[in-house]
């Protein structure tokens, strides 16, 4: 039975409230006051300079407040369990209880300003310190503000409960309670708990590495990755509590330098080998100061270790610091005076011979613990991820909806070499937007996306000569006849006449474009005329072929005009009358001849013009579209393209558009492909598939009808008011083609507009590379860069860095991709690094085993759980006892189960 030998002191008097935020007073009248604070380094994001940026912060915050004060950090390392949230969808449910009871190590940080007392004895109220206290306490919000520690001033009411969850080291339970405190010279014990209090350096017998930088660099898979120096605090596994308690005291400076001085001269007067060694270490600290305006600090530096193992905890904590190059100190026989010092705002209770130590302004933020671990972003659109330890996260996958705005738009690139698990993620993705009220269309080319697809009760379409997709894509209102249509429409029939990867000239492109036009106009509004304004333009147009090849032309429709309608009756003469009347009428029949044929006046032109408009609206009155198919198009384009050619006197092969679109009209091979309406309930389907692994090598067939889907998705995009996410797989690269690459560039650059998103995904290295339509149209118009596991690519990835623009620092982050040690106590999971604009991380897919059973791919399993569906009709149910099933019977992996129950068939 322990017995209480001595009744410890309250280390607080009150807590004041002032200005809304609580103001601390310790048990001899030091004043604090306490932020809560984000470290402004994300933990895992490799930034060396954002390190160095946290010293340099730490040494202008010295700088700033001046002597009397003391800057105390806390850095706390709790082990807390995970507890899921609940969601309404069954998959969303069963990912959230897959993490429930997880432990993990969380992590929270704060500041105290305290000020120091100066003066011993009774406290005493000093108007002048108090006023100054309050407005630094505002300055160094700003300051912290400034460099991104997002402050929080504790109200009287936190502050007084930190200061009870400090004393008894409980940063978890809801309820706090004060326990009974028993201390030895080796540690403190709080109930069933042994707290170890271990200062960072020995005063007497200082073991720390002779250059002290902020950060620890290591290398990984090749690369440097860049990390605090006491990055491990949050992955002691037997400690239940760390608090790192960082104080950092600013003395008197003139006064600093005269001990200096004084111990400097002593030294020298006493002439010895360490007495010289001592001097130059002096001399050396000086000189530092003076050119590198450093300031003297003093600093207490502890470690609060809590647990049920403290032997183990602490071996663990000893071996990692010395893997670093400190050796923590082994006298720290005033364990309670460690703690009480530790407390917040009671850092002045420290004792300055033995638990100080004098150093410079920089070495002590160089010490302090930057680093803050992935939060759940603050977004209405949430897509769960799990962050590098293994608990899930969400984040704003768009980088646009959520309180922090990373980019303009939400296209995506997404590369991963085979086996990656490009497919996986995406399913995990498309599915939370799906639940997030997004209208989900996908092209496909390897049945990735079928089991989530059933799953939603989605339309899976695929294509099947018995069966194509057959679309009419010519059918459309007025209103939605704009630029994009007639683009798309334009890229379309150039696909069918000259390929994929074709190319039209700038003639045909504009024929092609007028035809599209004048299609549509004439359906609806029936040609009856040119109206004024057109008819003048077709004048001036024709006018200005007299200056051109066109002049003799029009002038010899003039001659024979005039000679038609002025000599008439000379030409009659000229034939019926007598010998003398016919040579005297065939002589000023010539001579009118050689007239009009030399000189003909402006009237008698415009003349000749007007009639050439009248014959052009005989021609296009001739000209009817009754119905909007590709077949009325067709039959369109055939008379109204020679109009083109012949009226503007252009080169258009009409023979060879002909003879190449002719198989998609009546008749011809293909032609359900473009004249038969695709079911209109499409439009209001959310998630659709559209399969074409069967035609992924046909030439023809191929970019047309990925062409056709994407027009699909672009209804959707016009017309409906809710998020809309087009996906694309391995089927982008038939369209991406030099043809295509303005339709391409104009549907990345409009979606946007209408809330949605456009995503390419690929496999192949080459696919980027190689293409200046990828590189113009699709990347350069995607803020969102999406990489898996690059490792396979490792040799061409300097081609990737460059043509994506990555730094060394966001490479760094890339090539942790599943290469941190941080699988303990984790189901399987794959890692993706996900880029927003300029912001990238890497994030963990790793989902249940419904969800898992829901997405995959392998026949095995898929054949597996079609027995469940067959058993137990749907796929929700199906996939609840599939995947009890598989628990229950100890199978070591789901592959293994559906085996077993296929040889059970």
């Amino acid at each position: 039975m322990v017995t209480k030998k001595k009744k410890l002191q309250p280390p607080y008097l009150a807590i004041e409230e002032v200005d809304d935020y609580g103001v601390v007073y310790n048990s001899v009248g030091e004043y604090s006051v306490i932020y809560r604070v984000q470290n402004p380094i994300e933990k895992y994001s490799s930034d060396p300079d954002g390190y160095y940026a946290y010293n340099s912060f730490v040494e202008g915050l010295i700088k700033t407040l001046g002597a009397g004060y003391c800057i105390q950090k806390h850095d706390i390392f709790a082990k807390e369990t995970y507890r899921s949230a609940e969601s309404g969808d069954f998959l969303q449910n069963s990912y959230f209880r897959y993490f429930d009871g997880r432990s993990y190590t969380a992590h929270s940080a704060y500041i105290i300003l305290s000020q120091e007392k100066k003066k011993k004895g009774r406290y005493q109220y000093d108007y002048k310190s108090w006023k100054s206290f309050l407005s630094d306490v505002v300055k160094v919000k700003d300051l912290l503000e400034g460099a991104n520690f997002s402050p929080h001033l504790l109200s009287k009411e936190d502050a007084s409960l930190y200061l009870h969850r400090f004393f008894c080291l409980n940063f978890k339970d809801d309820v706090v309670s004060l326990s009974n405190l028993y201390a030895t010279e080796e540690y403190l014990r709080f109930d069933d708990r042994v707290t170890k209090c271990v200062s960072l350096v020995d005063v007497d017998e200082i073991d720390t590495p002779n250059t002290i930088v902020p950060l620890h660099q290591r290398s990984i898979n090749g690369a440097t990755f860049s990390e605090d120096l006491f990055s491990f605090l949050d992955d002691i596994p037997a400690a239940d509590v760390i608090v790192y308690n960082q104080s950092i005291y600013i003395p008197n400076q003139l006064a600093e330098i005269k001990r200096l001085v004084k111990k400097h001269n002593n030294h020298a007067s006493l002439p010895s080998a360490a007495n010289n060694v001592a001097k130059e270490d002096i001399e050396a600290v000086q000189k530092i100061v003076e050119t590198d305006n450093k300031m003297f600090v003093y600093m207490n530096y502890t470690l609060l270790v809590s647990s049920k193992t403290p032997n183990a905890a602490f071996n663990q904590l000893e071996s990692e610091f010395g893997k670093r190059g400190f050796r923590l100190s082994r006298s720290n026989y005033n364990q309670l005076e460690l703690f009480l010092s530790a407390l917040p705002g009671c850092a002045y209770r420290s004792n300055a011979e033995y638990d100080r130590l004098l150093t410079l302004n920089d070495v002590a933020g160089c010490l302090q613990y930057k680093e803050e671990a992935e939060t759940d972003e603050v977004t209405p659109l949430k897509v769960y991820y799990t962050n590098r330890i293994g608990i899930p996260r969400c984040i704003d996958i768009t980088g646009k909806e959520g309180a922090k705005k990373m980019t303009t738009n939400s296209n995506f690139f997404c590369l991963g070499p085979s086996g990656s698990g490009k497919s996986f993620h995406m399913n995990s993705v498309v599915r939370q937007l799906y639940e997030q009220n997004t209208d989900i269309v996908m092209v496909d080319t390897g049945h990735s996306y079928e089991g989530l697809c059933n799953y939603l009760g989605g339309r899976y379409i695929t294509y099947s000569e018995e069966h194509p997709i057959s679309m009419n894509p010519f059918r459309i209102t007025k209103e939605e006849l704009n630029v994009e249509k007639v683009n798309f429409l334009k890229s379309l029939l150039s696909v069918i006449w000259k390929g994929a990867n074709g190319s039209v000239t700038t003639v045909e492109e504009e024929a092609l474009s007028r035809t599209i036009n004048a299609y549509y106009r004439f359906f609806f509004s029936p040609f009856n005329g040119y109206t004024p304004e057109e008819r003048a333009d077709r004048t001036r147009m024709l006018m200005l072929d007299v200056g051109t090849s066109r002049k003799q032309d029009l002038y010899s429709r003039a001659r024979e005009r005039n000679i038609q309608k002025k000599l008439k009756s000379i030409e009659a003469l000229a034939i019926e009358g007598d010998a003398g009347e016919k040579d005297n009428a065939l002589m000023k029949l010539e001579e009118l001849r050689n007239k009009y044929g030399t000189d003909v006046e402006d009237d008698e032109i415009k003349e000749i013009v007007a009639y050439e408009i009248d014959n052009e609206e005989d021609t296009l009155r001739g000209i009817r579209v009754t119905e909007l198919t590709f077949n009325s198009f067709f039959e369109f384009a055939m008379q109204y393209i020679p109009f083109l050619i012949e009226t503007n006197k252009v080169e258009f092969d009409i023979q060879n558009f002909k003879f190449l679109l002719a198989k998609f009209y009546r008749g011809g091979e293909l032609e359900k492909t473009l004249n038969e309406e695709m079911d209109t309930s499409l439009f209001d389907e959310s998630f659709i598939v559209f399969e074409i692994d069967a035609i992924k090598d046909d030439p023809t067939l191929f970019p047309i009808v990925t062409l056709i889907i994407m027009d699909v998705f672009l209804q959707k995009m016009r017309l409906k008011h809710n998020r809309k996410a087009l996906v694309i797989e391995e089927a982008w690269k038939a369209i991406a083609s030099p043809m295509m690459a303005g339709y391409i560039l104009y549907l990345y650059k409009t979606v946007r507009k209408f809330w949605g998103i456009v995503g390419v995904v690929t496999q192949e290295i080459e696919d980027i590379i190689s293409s200046d339509i990828v590189k113009s149209a699709i990347i350069n118009n995607s803020e969102i860069t999406i990489l898996l596991d690059q490792t396979k690519l490792k040799d061409r990835f300097d081609d990737i860095k460059a043509l994506l623009g990555l730094t060394d620092t966001e490479c760094a982050k890339i090539w942790t991709i599943n290469n941190l040690d941080n699988r303990e106590g984790r189901g399987a999971f794959k890692e993706v690094y996900i880029r927003r604009g300029n912001v990238g991380a890497v994030y963990g897919v790793e989902e249940s085993p419904e969800c898992y059973m829901a997405y995959t791919t392998e026949k095995v399993e898929k054949d597996a759980l079609a027995q469940y569906r067959e058993k137990y009709g749907d796929m929700q149910t199906a996939l609840t006892h599939f995947c009890e099933d598989w628990r229950a019977s100890k199978s070591s992996s789901i592959m293994d189960f559906a085996k077993k129950v296929l040889s059970d068939e």
